[in-house]
């Protein structure tokens, strides 16, 4: 069996990416994952380019350069919605309710992250949904609903105890 090297050398590009995300290098991160996007874009591979623009989004985010991280996460939706891949839309609609919980946009928020987690639930996409579950309640501790932000603390709680994932945890509890 023949190797595709581009497909090796995207997933280069995107784990250097990570990599850089992780090390808080976000301007290199951009670099690398636009590299990865660029090369999708070539290959034509949606569901590529789809994560290549949430990771792009993401390393905006943290640079607070909103605007371009938003582009990115609608960019990412397109493509989701234009393939019908329901887990990248799903994360799709995340990144975008979490940037606009993130800028004070609640009405925005909270139609985003609601049909997030109507796709995550009905895909049983268990990380993705935890962590809609955990943004749309400090949605709702803004918008002073309380006792939602409570129920829906607790789902993430629910979701992260059962995966044993330790960073929903601690978003779940602290929202608590």
């Amino acid at each position: 069996e023949e190797l595709n090297w581009d497909e090796l050398i995207l997933t280069c590009y995107m784990n250097i990416g990570l990599v850089y995300t992780e090390e808080k290098a976000y301007q290199k991160a951009i670099t690398y994952q636009r590299k990865g996007l660029e090369l999708s874009k070539k290959e034509n591979w949606k569901s590529n380019i789809g994560g290549a623009y949430i990771n792009i989004g993401i390393n905006y985010d943290q640079l607070g350069e909103h605007g371009k991280a938003l582009d990115n996460y609608r960019n990412a939706m397109l493509v989701a919605e234009e393939i019908g891949n329901p887990k990248l839309m799903a994360t799709a609609y995340y990144s975008l309710g979490d940037l606009y919980n993130e800028v004070l946009e609640l009405d925005s928020a909270v139609k985003y992250l609601s049909k997030g987690i109507e796709i995550a639930n009905a895909q049983n996409y268990k990380i993705v949904q935890a962590e809609l579950h955990n943004s749309y309640a400090r949605v709702q501790v803004l918008l002073l609903d309380y006792r939602e932000a409570y129920d829906q603390a607790n789902k993430a709680l629910a979701l992260a105890k059962e995966m044993n994932s330790l960073s929903e945890l601690r978003d779940g509890y602290y929202i608590l």
